[in-house]
Formats: C-alpha cells, sequence, structure tokens
C-alpha cells in the first residue's frame, strides 16, 4: 500500500493520523456491523429450524446475545 502511495506522489509527510474521534466511531461501526451479522444469522437459524417465534435479548452492559425460539 505505501508503495503504491508513494508511486502515485504521496509522500509520508503527506499521511496524517485519523482523530482519535473518527478511528473510535469506525471501530464502533464495525463492531456494531459484527453484532448485527450475528443477531442475523441466529435469527435465520431460528427461522430455519421453522420458528414461528423469535426472541432476541442483547445485553449491552454485559456482552451478551440471546435468541430464543420456538422452533
Amino acid at each position: 500500500m505505501i508503495k503504491e502511495l508513494l508511486r502515485f506522489g504521496v509522500s509520508m509527510r503527506d499521511i496524517k493520523h485519523l482523530p482519535e474521534a473518527v478511528r473510535s466511531s469506525v471501530r464502533s461501526g464495525i463492531v456494531l456491523f459484527n453484532l448485527t451479522r450475528v443477531v442475523e444469522e441466529l435469527i435465520f437459524n431460528s427461522l430455519d429450524a421453522r420458528a414461528t417465534k423469535v426472541s432476541v435479548a442483547v445485553g449491552v452492559g454485559t456482552h451478551y446475545i440471546k435468541v430464543v425460539d420456538n422452533g
């Protein structure tokens, strides 16, 4: 990647670090995206098991995801 940037005339002094607030929000977005993918997969598993009722609980402070179904 660095070699490609240098090839296009970008020097190391041109590359700036993102502010912490931006880095933090990007990390949060990645975590949130991954969390939604996990929940989505668990719900699809419930539907594949022919569940007609699906309940999802997410514990933010305790870091857990619980999916209960009748399938």
